[in-house]
């Protein structure tokens, strides 16, 4: 199973690939900020994947930072995940 990671580097994607990698039994395919500024990018990695787990987003921001940059990437998962139009489970997890 592939599964994508948004947000590979930040605090909580390091640890999920942490334990992914331990367990040997996943292939991570990293969606980071370059996929989000290149749909065709961001469809490449969508099409070779089975689930997301979504992370990408920022927490140490002003509130309003947060509350249009969290949803924009939200937002630019989906249109890609239209896109491809494939199902792929995602597991949702960026923001408060």
């Amino acid at each position: 199973m592939r599964i994508a990671i948004t947000g590979p580097d930040g605090f909580l994607a390091w640890h999920v690939r942490c334990a992914f990698l331990a367990s040997q039994n996943q292939d991570l395919v990293p969606i980071g900020r370059a996929e989000f500024e290149n749909s065709d990018l961001m469809d490449a990695a969508l099409m070779s994947v089975d689930s997301v787990i979504h992370l990408a987003g920022v927490n140490r921001a002003t509130g309003d930072e947060i509350a249009t940059t969290n949803p924009k990437l939200a937002e630019q998962l989906v249109a890609g995940l239209a896109r491809v139009n494939k199902p792929i489970s995602v597991v949702y997890g960026n923001s408060i």
